[in-house]
């Protein structure tokens, strides 16, 4: 298989529900490379190298998961997977990339090499030290950040939703 799955819309809608609910923060996790992070990849591939690099003689073997590889994202959900269940968090049933701590108040929820979640702040910590263990990753973002293009802020009056570039950058390509 070289699926891997995706964050719908409505998991995002459900997780800052959540965070609304339970006045929680809301927390994005940005890993570098993460396809080059992921394990489990066991097959041959060679390619050229570039032109400047080349000799005539030489061919460059993969041995990490890269992108444009049919299996990479697959590989790289299965990774981060095992680091999730790892960390004592519990898949849902019905939705692959939506999971719920067993041990504390976290949900978190996966888009390809992004994480999103909410929760209390002790378990939010924890989380994005846990996962600052396992991947090179970007700092984390709070309360701050950008998702499928949409802007998402919170503040003390709520969290809110600004679609204003994504808008403007649908109406420029059409």
């Amino acid at each position: 298989r070289t699926d891997a799955p995706t964050m719908s819309v409505e998991v995002l809608r459900l997780l800052l529900s959540l965070a609304a609910e339970y006045d929680w923060r809301v927390g994005s996790l940005d890993i570098k490379a993460a396809y080059l992070q992921a394990s489990g990849f066991n097959r041959e591939i060679f390619l050229r190298p570039p032109k400047e690099e080349a000799d005539s003689v030489h061919l460059w073997q993969f041995d990490k998961p890269a992108y444009g590889l049919g299996d990479s994202g697959r590989l790289w959900f299965l990774t981060s997977f095992r680091a999730l269940e790892a960390h004592n968090l519990q898949p849902c049933p019905y939705d692959k990339t939506v999971f719920k701590s067993k041990a504390s108040d976290l949900f978190v929820t996966t888009q390809v090499d992004n994480f999103i979640f909410t929760g209390t702040d002790k378990a939010m910590n924890e989380f994005a030290a846990y996962m600052g263990k396992c991947f090179q990753l970007s700092e984390p973002k709070y309360d701050n950040f950008t998702v499928y293009g949409t802007v998402f802020g919170r503040d003390e009056a709520g969290i809110h939703i600004n679609q204003r570039a994504k808008v403007l950058e649908l109406m420029e390509f059409h």
